[in-house]
């Protein structure tokens, strides 16, 4: 009877011996170790591990670090132009139309347009002109009392002097982002993002 209630094992069909029962094929898997495959390791951006590097800095990527540096300098100094101009303007309303020299430049710079650079480095030359006349008139121009005239023109002096050393200053960074931005090629344009990941290319210019 014992016997009879065994059950026998499945032959091997090409005769090489019995097979397992299919309680054993699940225990054996379950036994045998899973594999599994190794998780492949994080990868920075292509643009950042072709800046983060110490290696020596090409031509070109000198060239773009250089034109971010005297583009967000540039966007600085057209925002605080532009909060001095729309003072001005409040105060003269004749005048309110000249923020338009400091919006050309501010979008010049985020957009890294040659023509709206030119548009601002010519508005910041007319205002250059401006403040000399100003510092100028009063020698072509007689006055009364000797005494009020000295005292306003020694004021007049400093105010526009400071005021045309501003101008000079702003004039000089926007003639020079302006001639980088007429070397910028389309292949160079589109290496603008990953040179703005360089710490060099954070940095201002003052000069």
């Amino acid at each position: 009877r014992n016997h009879l209630l065994m059950e026998p094992a499945s032959a091997d069909p090409e005769g090489g011996g019995a097979q397992p029962q299919g309680s054993q094929v699940l225990e054996m898997t379950a036994a045998r170790p899973q594999q599994v495959a190794p998780m492949p390791p994080a990868q920075q951006p292509v643009a950042t591990q072709a800046w983060a590097d110490d290696r020596p800095l090409t031509a070109i990527e000198l060239y773009l670090i250089r034109l971010l540096r005297y583009g967000r300098t540039v966007k600085l100094v057209a925002i605080i132009d532009l909060v001095f101009t729309v003072i001005n303007g409040l105060l003269n309303a004749i005048t309110f139309f000249l923020i338009l020299g400091p919006l050309a430049g501010l979008y010049g710079a985020l957009r890294y347009n040659a023509c709206l650079i030119t548009a601002y480095s010519c508005f910041t030359a007319i205002k250059l002109l401006a403040s000399i006349v100003q510092l100028l008139l009063p020698f072509f121009v007689s006055q009364g009392d000797v005494a009020l005239v000295v005292v306003q023109l020694w004021v007049r002096m400093v105010v526009f002097s400071v005021a045309i050393a501003i101008q000079l200053w702003i004039l000089n960074l926007v003639i020079k982002f302006r001639a980088l931005l007429l070397d910028l090629t389309e292949e160079r344009a589109m290496e603008i993002t990953s040179a703005a990941m360089h710490p060099k290319a954070r940095h201002l210019v003052f000069y």
